[in-house]
């Protein structure tokens, strides 16, 4: 199954009732029927609205479980998710939204409100406006429904992630259908998930980590995913806990900020049941030794480091799961996908020194969109 679409087909056809995304916030759950019947639905409202199969669909929205199925069933649907760094500024949005010929935004004005931006201003009347709400989902445009029966490859473009850098404008990543399967597979092997394992989700989806490892894992491996729309130190453990969650992903930042609350609040963890919980993962950034070792001193939860790339479908590194010994201070080895580290004239390094790291594997993305040159450079 190389394909969104065969793997949701596949999952609601073998387990049709068992949960999937699980919104906090309003108390509502998608099954796995439940994610095939909305994902069909959305692809017959784009047909409807005249947006065709390849075309790219934009995405500002808050999280939570509509913004994970939104994604979903955009990719379902042979359409190309474009999901909105919301933090990135009205001129890095304008940017982005015309560059990437984007036919379609989805969008939640609170959200944008809350995050000053003008919508009108920001859009414009060149796309097709959608507004979300985060209880019931899009509100389409009045339009008959058009049935669609769409062919699609695992060579299709699924999702165009944008990349800050750190000069120039964002530069567009094209992950295909068969890149965005291969980040959720490396994922869940390198972490042992099976169908029994609910994630906690707390990173934004607008960043490759959350999209491919706690989307894209739970996806391919017949498991579950918990959305709150956003991260909170005060709930993170009692979410864990009520959801019976038995892993979670996270950055050293949030390591830290969960580490300063418990010790300003005297945290009690023996408050909450953490029973099914076996790990929380670290990436995005290195994670100090020593804030790696105090956090699963204090809250005796093993941290797996690991590291991602937009470009590779996120994760291409992990270190070894508990009981296994971990080397911290080390993003790990790779896990469904080949690396190795070659010096100035293209040969592999001897171990110890540095230089370039290299990435093989399904999970590479093709490269940059509308840019031949950086896709050459890289």
């Amino acid at each position: 199954m190389q394909t969104i679409k065969q793997i949701i087909d596949h999952y609601a056809a073998k387990q049709p009732d068992e949960m999937f995304l699980i919104s906090p916030d309003h108390e509502f759950h998608f099954t796995r029927g439940d994610v095939q019947n909305e994902a069909n639905f959305i692809k017959d409202k784009l047909a409807s609205l005249g947006v065709s199969n390849g075309s790219k669909v934009a995405m500002l929205l808050p999280n939570g479980a509509w913004t994970a199925m939104l994604m979903l069933g955009i990719t379902y649907a042979g359409r190309v998710a474009v999901p909105l760094n919301a933090i990135a500024g009205i001129n890095a949005l304008k940017y982005v939204i015309d560059h990437s010929d984007s036919e379609v935004i989805l969008y939640d004005a609170e959200f944008a409100a809350s995050l000053n931006l003008n919508v009108s201003e920001l859009f414009g009347n060149e796309l097709i406006q959608i507004e979300v709400s985060q209880i019931n989902g899009p509100i389409w445009p009045v339009a008959k429904i058009s049935k669609e029966d769409v062919e699609i490859d695992e060579g299709d473009p699924a999702v165009l992630m944008y990349t800050s850098g750190t000069t120039g404008q964002p530069k567009g990543v094209l992950l295909t259908q068969k890149n965005i399967l291969a980040g959720g597979r490396n994922t869940a092997e390198a972490h042992d998930l099976t169908s029994a394992d609910c994630a906690l989700c707390v990173l934004p989806l607008y960043h490759i980590n959350a999209q491919m490892v706690t989307v894209m894992g739970p996806l391919v491996s017949g498991g579950s995913v918990v959305f709150p729309q956003k991260f909170s130190t005060s709930n993170f453990w009692s979410l864990l806990s009520k959801y019976k969650c038995s892993w979670f992903s996270v950055v050293p930042t949030i390591i830290a900020y969960l580490l300063e609350h418990a010790e300003r609040e005297k945290l009690d963890l023996t408050q909450f049941n953490l029973s099914n919980l076996r790990f929380g993962r670290s990436a995005s950034a290195p994670l100090a030794p020593e804030m790696h070792k105090q956090f699963e001193k204090v809250f005796g939860v093993s941290i797996v480091e690991t590291m991602g790339l937009t470009e590779t479908a996120a994760q291409i590194l992990s270190n070894p799961m508990p009981p296994k010994t971990p080397k911290y201070g080390s993003p790990g080895y790779a896990v469904g996908n080949e690396a190795k580290v070659i010096d100035d004239k293209g040969d592999e390094c001897p171990r110890g020194v540095p230089g370039e790291l290299m990435i093989r594997g399904d999970n590479v993305t093709s490269g940059y969109y509308k840019n031949p040159k950086a896709t050459a450079d890289a």
